[in-house]
This record gives C-alpha cells, structure tokens and sequence, in this order.
C-alpha cells in the first residue's frame, strides 16, 4: 500500500502490536520508537512479498460465492448475531452501529467473510466481537474503497480495504490487521 501516517503522534496511547510496512510507497510518518512492538519495512523488504499476498487474498475473497440469504446491502450490521458464512452488501457505505456479534459456533477454524462493494463505516463506541471461537476462527473484510472506524471502535478481523483505511482516535483492531491496496493506513 502506499504509506502508514500516525495523526495521533501527541496520544501516547497509539501502539501497534506487529510490523508495519508499506509497499510499493514508503512513506510511514508519525510513529515514534516504542509505539510499533515490531518492525517497520519499507521497500525493497518483505512488505513487496506481503502487497502481493494481499492481492492474490483479495482475488480468492471476490470469487467466493454469497448464498441469497447471505446479502445485508441496506442494513445496520449493528445489532446482529451471524454465524461462520460470506455476507456481502452493496451499499455505499455499509454500516455498523452498536454491536455486530460473530458466532463461530464453536466450529474449529470458522471463517466470517465480508465483501462489501464499497466503504465500511463504523460507528463511535461500535463493536465487532467473536463468541465460541477458538484461536483459528477468521474474520475477512473485503472493501471496494476504504474502512473508517470510529472512535472508541472495536473490531475483528483482517481488513482487505481497495483504497485506505482510517482509524479514528481510540479505535482499534483486537484481532486482525489491516491492509489498503492503493491508498495508505
């Protein structure tokens, strides 16, 4: 992706738990030592490898087929408990207030799939979380531009986004990573 930027640079609560790199840009600005527990990698570096797994994960994701049942374009994704699937929505954005729950349903290696035609906004103080999980349950969001998490946000999952991925003050990912394909982080 083009570049991670860190606008939060005075919060001393800004910390990625992880590498961080950028691919085929190279541009990481406002991150300061101590606030990524691993590395950083700018071109060339395994960032080059990653932009092209990402890209060949997103092209796995678009061609899995969504059951009928399975489409949420025009609804809140807040306030809804889905089990394992691929969900789409074509909606520009899709939604989320309040809570979105993920039940794995206590499936060994369940896997969420979100492939949304265009942007995901979350909500302030929204939330995605994962019940009867165990550590192989994954969660994938496939966006056609970007994801904007709120404030006080809390998200699963690994973020495919087209374009970029902003995180407002305090939002966070618990379990996930998130990845822009054009645009930056």
């Amino acid at each position: 992706y083009a570049g991670v930027t860190n606008n939060h640079v005075a919060d001393p609560a800004t910390h990625i738990w992880g590498n961080v790199g950028a691919s085929p840009g190279s541009s990481i600005t406002g991150l300061t030592a101590g606030m990524v527990d691993g590395t950083i990698y700018v071109p060339p570096s395994i960032a080059d490898t990653a932009m092209a797994e990402i890209t060949a994960a997103a092209t796995y994701l678009t061609g899995l087929s969504v059951p009928p049942a399975n489409n949420l374009s025009l609804l809140d994704l807040g306030g809804r408990t889905l089990t394992p699937g691929v969900y789409s929505s074509s909606a520009s954005p899709a939604l989320l207030s309040g809570t979105l729950v993920l039940d794995a349903l206590s499936t060994p290696n369940a896997i969420f799939v979100f492939k949304l035609a265009s942007a995901l906004t979350t909500a302030s103080n929204s939330v995605v979380r994962v019940d009867n999980g165990t550590p192989s349950t994954q969660v994938f969001w496939l966006l056609g531009t970007q994801a904007n998490l709120g404030s006080d946000s809390t998200f699963v999952g690994n973020i495919l986004a087209g374009s970029s991925v902003v995180f407002a003050p305090t939002a966070q990912i618990l379990c996930g990573r998130a990845f822009a394909q054009t645009g930056s982080v």
